[in-house]
């Protein structure tokens, strides 16, 4: 599975939950009855994504990596950048696996152990998108190569939760607003 790059930050995200939590699947029969049963019985995220002015060369990033998702048809792991927990109060410990929060807010903001998490920004050469096996308040155990240090004490350390998703439609909305200057605009919605 491909992953998005950490550093294609929309500069407007607006999640938001697109359904009420069941898609019911209608079959009518000849007779007039219908049979009723639920696609999914969980909640799907949905992520509308937009850029403005983007460099040419991250538009077209970008836009190869829609293509080789062959648009809405491959799923990839994309960083909620509005789930996040940053800062000099995490902990990352190699030799165990674990990530620490000091301030205890892994799990009020909705880290669980059936999603993935990104870490981006370190000094010692730790970022990379990891998968949880478990959550605690103040500790996440992840599994995964981790080939960096221990770190601590990084202002700029973040650590994401991930979605699996997919883009929503086989095409995007982007426009050109200067000579070397995109505009972007798609969403994105949750894969289970």
């Amino acid at each position: 599975m491909a992953d998005w790059t950490e550093t294609w930050r929309p500069q407007a995200i607006t999640p938001y939950v697109s359904r009420m939590g069941h898609k019911t699947l209608i079959t009518p029969f000849e007779s007039g009855k219908e049979q009723r049963r639920s696609k999914w019985a969980k909640e799907k995220n949905r992520f509308v994504c937009h850029f403005n002015a983007l460099s040419k060369s991250t538009f077209y990033a970008i836009k190869e990596f829609a293509k080789a998702r062959s648009g809405a048809y491959d799923s990839f792991r994309f960083p909620n950048y509005d789930q996040f927990v940053k800062g000099t109060r995490l902990t990352i410990d190699v030799t165990a696996d674990t990530i620490a929060d000091s301030s205890s807010e892994f799990s009020s903001l909705g880290f669980d152990s059936d999603y993935d998490i990104c870490v981006a920004h370190s000094s010692e050469s730790n970022d990379g998108y990891y998968f949880l096996t478990t959550v605690a308040n103040n500790l996440l155990t992840i599994t995964g190569n981790v080939n960096g240090n221990d770190e601590s004490l990084n202002n700029f350390l973040v650590v994401y939760k991930v979605y699996t998703v997919r883009f929503l439609q086989d095409t995007f909305q982007s426009n050109l607003i200067s000579t070397d200057k995109y505009s972007l605009s798609f969403e994105l919605i949750e894969v289970f």
